[in-house]
């Protein structure tokens, strides 16, 4: 904890950051995005280390089986920026 002005005067605060984080969440329980989007800001995280907030949600359709590539480490990544060509730039791992 710090002290710091905020509107004016001195509070205290704590020394906390912002990330925006990119993820994929395969979805084969129907949630759809809204549940997606409900479990993860609902979560309950350890000593409320975290509190997401959910920005944005893109969607495509995934006729899932054992040979998709989102069963392949090697493939997943190719076929994440292949589906969302506006995230290719934020999909930065070598995973």
């Amino acid at each position: 904890m710090k002290e710091v002005e905020f509107d004016g005067k001195m509070i205290e605060a704590f020394d906390g950051k912002a990330h925006i984080v990119t993820i994929y969440v395969l979805d084969l329980d129907g949630l759809g995005p809204d549940g997606v989007e409900e479990e993860l800001e609902n979560t309950r995280y350890a000593n409320h280390c975290m509190n997401p907030e959910v920005l944005n949600v893109k969607t495509v359709d995934v006729p899932f089986h054992d040979d998709h590539p989102l069963n392949s480490r090697a493939k997943c990544l190719t076929w994440l920026k292949e589906q969302f060509p506006s995230l290719a730039g934020w999909i930065t791992s070598d995973y």
